[in-house]
Parts: structure tokens; sequence; C-alpha cells
């Protein structure tokens, strides 16, 4: 008698490592798939990173861009106001300086008004006098 070799345990075996190769082919797919979709989260989370920090860049130049105009309009004004007050002052000074000439043209016009009284007077005195010799002549003449 024969004895008959039974296949089927060889087919458990080939039907265990065909599953086998299945689920390890299944697990490298599922691990490619999941490196792929890993891989295509880090991109877009590194282009939402790379987004968020052009917006945060154009934010921080708009508000370095408002600052700076803020800071140009202050100095501005307090150049303005500098310039006024400046301006003020040398207006201040011109008056003064006017005033000055005023006052010092009316003070030679005084000496000069008082030079000529007192020349007038010195020649009223001397004419005066001149008349008095004139006259004392005359009477001296006539006495003699």
């Amino acid at each position: 008698m024969k004895k008959k070799i039974s296949k089927a345990p060889f087919r458990i075996e080939e039907k265990e490592e065909d599953e086998n190769e299945e689920n390890n082919l299944d697990l490298l797919s599922w691990r490619k798939e999941r490196r792929q979709m890993q891989d295509m989260a880090k991109m877009v989370f590194r282009k939402q990173l790379e987004t968020m920090i052009e917006e945060s860049k154009q934010q921080f130049k708009i508000a370095t861009a408002i600052k700076l105009g803020h800071k140009l309009r202050e100095l501005q004004m307090t150049r303005e106001l500098e310039t006024q007050q400046h301006f003020q002052h040398l207006h201040r000074i011109a008056e003064q300086a006017s005033q000055r000439l005023l006052e010092t043209t009316e003070a030679m016009e005084d000496k000069r008004r008082s030079k000529r009284e007192q020349q007038e007077n010195f020649l009223t005195e001397m004419r005066k006098r001149r008349e008095a010799i004139e006259k004392e002549k005359s009477s001296v003449c006539t006495m003699q």
C-alpha cells in the first residue's frame, strides 16, 4: 500500500505565505502611502508656514511704515514749530532793532535841533551885541 501524501498542509503553508506576502505588500503599500501623505502634509505645512511668514513680514513692513510715517509727521511738526519759533524770535529781534533805530534817530534829531537852537541863540546873541556896538558907535559918533 502506498501512502498518500497529503498536499493540503503545503497548500495551507502556501496560502499562509501568499497571505503573508499579500499582507507584507499591503503593509509596504500602506507605509508608502503613509510616507507620501506625511510628505504631502509636510509640504502643505511648509507652504502654509512660508505664507504665514510672508504675511507676517508684510504686516511688519506695513506697521513699520506706519510708525515711520507717524515719526516723520511728528518730526515735521516739531521742525515746523521750531521754524515758527525761530521766525518769531527773529521778528522780535527785528522789532527791537527797529525800535533802537527809531530811538537813535530821534535822539540824533533832538541833538541836531538842540545844536541848531544853540547856533541860532548864539547868532541872535551876536546880532544883539553887534547892534549894541553899532548903537554905541553911533551914539559916540553923535556925541562927538
